[in-house]
């Protein structure tokens, strides 16, 4: 039986983005959410939670945008107190050491505990710009994921064994083909199809045209009107797939 997860990520970065993602929660096919702790309309999002009593929302683990949630970062930010990390190429080029990760650390526990600070319960974790399959980081969101019991998205193949000998739970499969050129009804469809028995976490980034929006992708109106398709959630629903979200798992 084919289960699906359609996820999506930065709840929270913007009032156009969390308004497109609770729309396509509500009334398409997004199944589940990640938020932002740092993001700039983070309690806005925190208020739709609670308001619409949303039970499938997790974490999107943030160090390449915006501020740490910790004040106290000194190597993880610039002289601005934004955080060094400027996107998924910078990042990987940065030699971590013992002292960072501890950071990064409190720094991850510090945006988890945010969300359960406001009274959100969160799901699982996945991460901006998948940062948490960094060697180094990886453990470390492994370590958190136990401690609060959470399952995790796996990015790749070596990523989804690591969980399963931890026993952290994650899906089966995991798509990020919808995204950029790749972001049309056709190729979600094609995912969907070619993906075996199991279930498949398809990540997506809908969002209104917004002035706040800081992001250079600039699919995400595109993906909004595709993932709150009725068109879309009646084919999949022909295709005997499942709409499920990380309770889950």
């Amino acid at each position: 039986m084919k289960k699906l997860i359609v996820n999506a990520d930065d709840f929270g970065i913007s009032i156009g983005t969390n308004n497109a993602i609770l729309q396509c929660m509500k009334e398409g096919i997004v199944s589940s959410t990640t938020s932002m702790a740092n993001g700039e309309s983070i309690e806005d999002a925190i208020e739709l939670i609670k308001k619409e009593k949303l039970k499938n929302v997790g974490i999107h683990l943030v160090l390449t945008a915006g501020k740490p949630i910790l004040k106290d970062q000194l190597f993880l930010i610039d002289k601005d107190d934004f955080f060094i990390f400027k996107g998924y190429d910078s990042i990987r080029e940065y030699a971590f050491n013992e002292t960072i990760l501890k950071q990064v650390e409190n720094e991850f526990r510090a945006q988890i505990e945010f969300f359960y600070s406001k009274g959100v319960n969160l799901t699982h974790i996945d991460s901006h710009h998948h940062v948490h399959e960094i060697k180094g980081i990886r453990e470390i969101v492994i370590d958190l994921a136990k401690e609060f019991n959470l399952k995790v998205r796996h990015t790749n193949k070596e990523l989804k064994e690591m969980f399963l000998k931890e026993n952290v739970k994650t899906t089966d499969f995991f798509s990020q083909d919808f995204y950029g050129e790749g972001a049309t009804l056709e190729n979600f469809k094609r995912v969907v199809s070619d993906f075996d028995d199991g279930s498949l976490e398809i990540m997506c980034h809908p969002s209104y045209s917004d002035d706040n929006l800081k992001s250079s992708y600039n699919m995400r109106d595109a993906e909004r009107m595709i993932l709150y398709s009725r068109g879309l959630r009646d084919w999949l629903f022909d295709q005997g797939i499942s709409l499920i979200n990380y309770s889950d798992i």
